[in-house]
């Protein structure tokens, strides 16, 4: 797997995870729906990290491989 793939793939995984672990906060403070708010986290970290690599991934193309 060259570097590209594997920044990539770590990148939504962290924004998944970061997501995931606001949603448990959320869930936590402000409902009692803990699983729903952390499904819901990491859905939308997955979302979001995935519309960055988007908005980054324009010149992909342009990296070096490793």
């Amino acid at each position: 797997m060259n570097m590209q793939a594997l920044f990539k793939s770590t990148f939504i995984v962290s924004l998944s995870l970061i997501g995931g672990i606001i949603g448990l906060l959320v869930g936590i403070f402000w409902t009692d729906m803990i699983p729903a708010s952390l499904g819901l986290g990491i859905f939308m970290g997955g979302i979001i990290g995935i519309m960055a690599d988007a908005f980054t991934g324009r010149d992909h193309k342009h990296w070096k491989k490793a």
